[in-house]
């Protein structure tokens, strides 16, 4: 019984975390964009077309246009994770998230939202970054070395972390600038 209940206050704070520290309202015309982007990836992501996929390991599996890692779509307990790459509160979830996986395994899954702050000027360019990894089935990977590296954000620092982790770096830089990523970090803010 204790375990389930540290869980759910994990989860719990989990969302205060995405409901308070560095978020900042956005206006209504920005909304509005969004929400239009929005609805276009999800017929695109309905049909197939631009939706990310992961391949490798059977555990790493698309949500929509999200990652997610751990139990599948039936595990016990999902947690949506809204996060900024830049951001050094966002980083500190990460241990309590690993400690959550050895404890429950696949009784956990964990689903990875995008949420660059307009204030870290640096993390939209990461969250295009981690989402081109994924294209090529690294987004996890490149997701902890984001984390890692939250200082060293800037173009040329992705480019090096996209060539350690022996990513095609012409396809690499071409899905970071490809318009539909950027589409599914917005819609990632919008929700």
């Amino acid at each position: 019984m204790r375990k389930i209940s540290l869980l759910s206050l994990f989860a719990m704070a989990l969302g205060l975390v995405a409901m308070t520290g560095c978020n900042q309202p956005k206006d209504d015309s920005a909304k509005k964009g969004a929400a239009a982007e929005t609805e276009a990836e999800k017929d695109k992501a309905k049909s197939g077309d631009d939706a990310p996929t992961a391949k490798g390991d059977s555990s790493i599996i698309p949500v929509g246009t999200s990652y997610s890692k751990g139990g599948g779509a039936d595990a016990l307990v999902t947690i949506v994770e809204f996060s900024d790459f830049q951001c050094p509160f966002c980083t500190r979830v990460n241990p309590t998230l690993k400690q959550i996986k050895e404890t429950y395994g696949d009784k956990v899954r964990v689903v990875f939202k995008h949420n660059p702050l307009p204030f870290h000027k640096d993390a939209p360019g990461a969250a295009y970054a981690s989402l081109a990894a994924g294209m090529q089935g690294k987004f996890w990977e490149m997701h902890d070395k984001l984390f890692e590296n939250q200082r060293a954000l800037k173009r040329e620092d992705l480019v090096k972390y996209a060539k350690e982790l022996e990513l095609d770096v012409q396809k690499f830089e071409k899905d970071m600038d490809d318009k539909g990523t950027k589409a599914l970090v917005d819609a990632d803010q919008a929700l």
